[in-house]
């Protein structure tokens, strides 16, 4: 049965999820504008429906408890993630990314990550009401992400703002940024009931809505890191 969870940090983490829901659909129309793609509605449109379809249905596996079984190794969540991660190298790599990527203001990769604040900040009163979060998962903990989130649109605005450009400042950014998101990833998977490295698991994020967390908000700050790194890289061989 899905856990009760606390209405504050449940409405906060929807709010994000449609933040990045939004993001994704903006930043990939606006990018193949910009790289004067024939067909940008049609691909906006399909992206937006596949998503959408896999935000129902890793909600429906997690209202069915699909997920709960945390003891095992891998977890079955590990199954949707691996996927998801496979899919974001082979975009990285892909040339026609490549060439799309030359014509996407860096700004645009970058502001988005701002949603891990409030990722954070759900992780924090997910532990301080009810203890569903592992304090190790809050940055209260071992848990220092939301410096990536916060220092987000500064980053942005000050390499990239008024014609500045300072790849590799946001280069640096980027890769301790990506640390960070691998620290916490890291963090949580050792908090599986199945590994059991700390005193608390980590069991909350196999049931709705938080399965978006593992499924969705972190392949999704994985993917502007690599789109970025990528992207400030070839231009700077260029």
């Amino acid at each position: 049965m899905n856990p009760n969870f606390p209405t504050s940090p449940t409405v906060i983490f929807l709010i994000a999820i449609a933040f990045i829901f939004v993001a994704l659909l903006v930043g990939i129309k606006s990018s193949l504008a910009a790289a004067q793609h024939s067909n940008q509605s049609g691909v906006t449109q399909t992206t937006a429906f596949l998503v959408a379809s896999f935000l129902i249905g890793t909600a429906f596996m997690a209202k069915k408890g699909i997920f709960n079984n945390l003891d095992s190794f891998p977890p079955r969540i590990a199954f949707v993630l691996g996927p998801l991660i496979i899919l974001i190298v082979f975009l990285a790599f892909h040339k026609r990314v490549g060439q799309i990527l030359e014509d996407v203001p860096a700004a645009w990769l970058i502001f988005p990550q701002v949603f891990r604040v409030a990722i954070e900040i759900v992780l924090w009163q997910l532990h301080d009401t009810n203890r569903y979060a592992p304090e190790q998962m809050t940055f209260e903990g071992l848990n220092f992400d939301i410096i990536a989130g916060a220092t987000a649109p500064l980053i942005a605005f000050l390499c990239f703002g008024q014609g500045r450009q300072l790849r590799t400042v946001a280069l640096i950014w980027n890769f301790i940024s990506l640390g960070l998101l691998i620290n916490i990833v890291t963090i949580s998977i050792l908090s599986f009931p199945s590994i059991g490295a700390f005193d608390q698991s980590n069991t909350f994020i196999a049931w709705f809505p938080f399965i978006w967390l593992p499924t969705f908000a972190v392949p999704f700050a994985m993917f502007l890191h690599a789109m970025s790194i990528r992207q400030l890289l070839q231009k700077r061989s260029a």
